[in-house]
């Protein structure tokens, strides 16, 4: 039951930290195996529950061959830019706490010389939105150099969208709504005689939106309960493509602040939108709130709805 629980945190000294061994990383950029025009990388993977930060290395060549180490540091967030020379590398991310650690997770990726991919593009190459770039905007505005020999361009988009487009200019925006996810994008020259003879390495865009709030369903506001009074707090469920969890959170009603000892509880079961207090509160009046959490750590801020409730003798 969940007040025990609460109380016992309350009397105890001790932080127990969650295992997180047999967690996995989910490394998103740079994808494997792929080849970057640019020498800032983005690299980003997906939070893992109860990771307190991670350990982000990168070598060249590889792990099993290493010539030397490029960057072995601690960082609290699930992203790091960092400037790398032209060459062939290796990274790998282990989510750590205080007491536990998840395995090492892989990639390679080769960062071009300026001489390397001149040759491989041909003379068409991309402008923006720079590779790796994450964007809350739905509005994406694509843009590539103009090759004298194409007639007609074709951006492709893949991924989560699967989008082809054909256009005369060298400029496009598009508003991508429906997306809150990874997507690649390449553009392709096309000569007057019909053939598809140019390209530019393909990039990576990551629209990384905020996910919607929830509506409160029960209880109503202001409904005052007994002490002993069993609670189940419900909410519709989250339309968020990417959902991780819900967080409740409990608040003093007087001050606004977390109530003394309850931690907000994450609600890994997004297909649960109800949730039981078994045990009796004290006296006194409280706010309630879910927040939905989705798989990058994007929390929901806007619309968010507090609803009171009171225990009462």
């Amino acid at each position: 039951m969940l007040i025990p629980a609460i109380f016992w945190m309350m009397a105890c000294d001790d932080i127990l930290e969650q295992d997180i061994e047999d967690s996995k990383v989910v490394l998103v950029a740079p994808g494997d195996s792929v080849s970057l025009q640019q020498s800032e990388v983005t690299f980003l993977w997906e939070p893992v529950n109860g990771a307190g930060g991670y350990l982000l290395q990168v070598v060249s060549p590889s792990f099993t061959a290493p010539a030397a180490i490029r960057l072995d540091t601690f960082v609290l967030a699930n992203r790091f830019t960092y400037s790398l020379p032209a060459g062939a590398y290796s990274w790998r991310v282990s989510a750590e706490n205080s007491a536990y650690y998840t395995p090492y997770f892989y990639r390679s990726f080769t960062v071009l010389d300026s001489t390397d991919h001149k040759a491989t593009v041909q003379g068409l190459s991309l402008l923006s939105p720079a590779n790796a770039h994450v964007t809350a905007n739905s509005a994406v505005k694509f843009s590539w150099n103009k090759h004298p020999d194409v007639e007609e361009y074709m951006l492709k988009i893949s991924g989560a969208a699967d989008i082809s487009a054909y256009l005369k200019d060298t400029v496009v925006s598009l508003n991508l709504t429906a997306f809150d996810d990874t997507l690649r994008w390449q553009v392709f020259g096309i000569t007057p005689e019909g053939q598809l003879r140019y390209h530019a390495p393909e990039r990576w865009l990551f629209i990384d939106k905020e996910p919607a709030a929830v509506k409160l369903s029960a209880p109503a506001a202001d409904l005052v309960f007994a002490p002993d009074a069993p609670i189940d707090f419900a909410w519709e469920a989250s339309t968020a493509p990417d959902l991780k969890h819900y967080l409740f959170s409990l608040y003093d009603a007087a001050t606004g602040q977390p109530v003394d000892g309850f931690e907000p509880l994450e609600i890994n079961e997004t297909e649960k939108t109800l949730f039981g207090l078994g045990d009796s509160l004290p006296v006194g009046q409280y706010l309630w709130e879910i927040k939905t959490v989705d798989r990058l750590g994007n929390m929901s801020t806007v619309g968010m709805e507090k609803r009171a409730f009171e225990i009462r003798e």
